[in-house]
């Protein structure tokens, strides 16, 4: 079933991030308040984010998006395994 998760990351820096998305030809939108994700069945599910890459960018179904947690001073990075592990590969969201 899809569904969004929501990762931890060790992230901190917006910019760099951006620019790494970009290098990877991934075209994240950035927004200074957090939008709704749109999910495989074209729902937010109640999560949203700063820096969006949009599902139709990797020919997916659901968005990916960054989005900045105050309290850790991380992103986090939310998207639809589903969706984004048959178009980025397992291991792309993983930090080992």
């Amino acid at each position: 079933m899809s569904h969004f998760t929501q990762l931890k990351t060790k992230l901190t820096n917006r910019d760099c991030l951006v620019q790494a998305l970009e290098d990877l030809k991934l075209q994240p939108h950035v927004f200074e308040q957090p939008q709704p994700l749109a999910g495989y069945y074209m729902d937010s599910q109640g999560y949203s984010a700063e820096i969006i890459i949009f599902g139709r960018t990797i020919k997916a179904r659901a968005d990916i998006g960054f989005r900045w947690n105050q309290s850790s001073g991380v992103y986090e990075v939310i998207h639809d395994e589903y969706e984004t592990s048959p178009r980025l590969g397992e291991d792309f969201f993983s930090h080992n």
